[in-house]
């Protein structure tokens, strides 16, 4: 794995404990009398902020003091768990000076899991070194890892780490959240935090009513998963997964008109036909949505059916639609279904429409030993207002099977908050 120093187009983000790991070593837990480690630890210790990234021009004493102490702690006999926590902190190290590989690192970390399975800290360690690889969905899957171990109890400078990680992955409403946490369990001025300044900077508030073009409001982000994609918007609170073989439209949200999407999936085989189905969704910000916009929209279709559904923690009312008359061939009139619900804001509405961007996936890998810059995107904040929904989904009676596990798939994998 070649090394990539990272360089986000921003101010300069220098904070105390960022990537540090040494807060998750219990230092009370060392062999301190041990003279000869007490004497490696704090060559390490004093050269570690040299080491512990990756840049061109690490001093040869830190290489050596690293080592020196990686070397000695593999002599011990029967170690605890945080003098292998330190272990592998000097692992993390030396690769950086290409005296260990990443799939060492990753087979120590393995060992760990097998030995303390129950144990968290080691993750936050090896989430820091995939952060600092630029290896973005390896990392804040570590990070989770570390918080489902610890029920979500931790501290500032994992929450520092949290954030900048989550930052380097295009994830900024949940860095900022991060930050946020972060002063408050800190108990320090967030105003004086670099990393908040730089978020606020490129986090926008839209301000209700001004024209926002369809460029701004949705964004299009590998799921990490073949063919498939995340279309979604911050600002409006909505994700959803779709495959890169569908046609897909949108609109943005202009002349106090709402948001809109259309798609037309892969068509659906029936007796040699084939035959498609649409979905359309419409976001009404509740400043500008209409007066009996669902009154007069359903009274253009057939109703025969009236429900409602609990998806992913949101109330929809289903309506069931079909029309004999329409589309009365091999398509056996028409069939569809119209959803409707009204999203309310939360504290962390727009966070799970953010999908992270791996730089490791998009980096040049012909100039891995140079300074590479990203440009930091801004990310719209939610509207802080009440959202409401309408998603119709045409399609007919002859493939009316297919469509309802079409549309159950669609909503389950959606996001509206």
């Amino acid at each position: 794995m070649k090394k990539c120093f990272i360089s986000v187009v921003i101010s300069t983000l220098l904070f105390s404990g960022l990537f540090a790991s040494t807060w998750a070593i219990n230092g009370s837990c060392l062999p301190s009398n041990d003279e000869k480690f007490a004497e490696y630890s704090n060559q390490f210790l004093y050269y570690f902020n040299e080491i512990r990234s990756w840049h061109p021009n690490i001093l040869p004493e830190a290489s050596v003091a690293t080592e020196n102490l990686h070397t000695y702690l593999t002599t011990l006999k029967n170690p605890n768990y945080d003098t292998q926590l330190l272990q592998l902190l000097t692992m993390r190290c030396l690769y950086n000076v290409d005296k260990v590989s990443a799939n060492q690192i990753t087979d120590f970390v393995n060992k760990l899991n097998a030995e303390f399975p129950d144990r968290a800290e080691h993750h936050w360690i090896y989430a820091n070194f995939w952060t600092t690889t630029t290896h973005s969905s390896d990392a804040i899957d570590e990070y989770n890892k570390y918080l489902e171990l610890t029920d979500g109890l931790v501290n500032t400078e994992f929450l520092q780490n949290y954030a900048y990680a989550n930052m380097l992955a295009g994830k900024k409403l949940t860095a900022i959240h991060a930050i946020k946490a972060a002063a408050n369990f800190g108990g320090y001025n967030l105003e004086d935090d670099p990393l908040y300044k730089n978020l606020n900077e490129n986090i926008i508030s839209y301000e209700p009513g001004t024209n926002l073009p369809k460029e701004k409001l949705w964004k299009m982000t590998y799921a990490n998963e073949e063919g498939k994609y995340f279309f979604d918007s911050t600002l409006i609170g909505i994700s959803m997964k779709v495959n890169g073989t569908w046609n897909i439209n949108f609109s943005g949200l202009e002349n106090n008109s709402p948001a809109t999407v259309l798609i037309h999936p892969d068509a659906f085989k029936y007796k040699n036909n084939d035959i498609s189905l649409s979905l359309l969704l419409i976001a009404y910000p509740q400043t500008i949505t209409p007066a009996n916009w669902m009154e007069n929209t359903l009274s253009k279709f057939k109703i025969i059916k009236k429900e409602t559904k609990s998806i992913k923690d949101n109330d929809f009312t289903v309506y069931t639609y079909e029309d004999l008359d329409k589309y009365n061939d091999f398509r056996k009139g028409s069939r569809g279904y119209i959803y409707s619900a009204t999203i309310l804001p939360t504290e962390n509405s727009g966070t799970r429409c953010e999908h992270i961007i791996d730089l490791s996936k998009i980096r040049n890998k012909d100039d891995a030993q140079k300074m590479q810059y990203y440009q930091m995107a801004e990310t719209y904040s939610r509207i802080p207002e009440p959202i409401n929904i309408m998603i119709l989904v045409d399609s007919c009676n002859a493939i009316s099977n297919e469509t309802q596990q079409w549309i159950n798939d669609f909503m389950n994998n959606a996001i509206f908050e």
